[in-house]
């Protein structure tokens, strides 16, 4: 492999060594450097559950954004929130954890 290919691609599933620093200073940023905003609501498992779905899916149809998968990936969470998860949890009858978004 040439030089280029290994710190600057980004093409399908291959992402380049610069590429990934840079989401991993982004990832490490948004985690422990921007201020938590309580929505009421939670797409942490909406988004476990989509992210790879829709992102194998724009692979397949060689449509390989970021931007769309990301897009994507919260409207399928929102979806998944308030369709699937949120109804459910009203037939919990106790839970261990005290939670706001319910």
């Amino acid at each position: 492999l040439n030089q280029k290919n290994i710190f600057l691609n980004a093409e399908g599933n291959s992402l380049g060594l610069i590429y990934f620093f840079l989401y991993v200073l982004l990832i490490l940023y948004i985690a422990f450097a921007v201020k938590y905003v309580p929505l009421g609501f939670d797409l942490s498992y909406g988004i476990y559950i989509w992210h790879m779905v829709i992102v194998n899916a724009l692979l397949v149809y060689n449509y390989p954004s970021v931007f769309l998968a990301i897009a994507l990936t919260v409207v399928a969470s929102l979806f998944s929130w308030f369709v699937v998860e949120r109804p459910s949890l009203k037939f919990k009858k106790y839970s261990l954890l005290k939670s706001t978004c319910t």
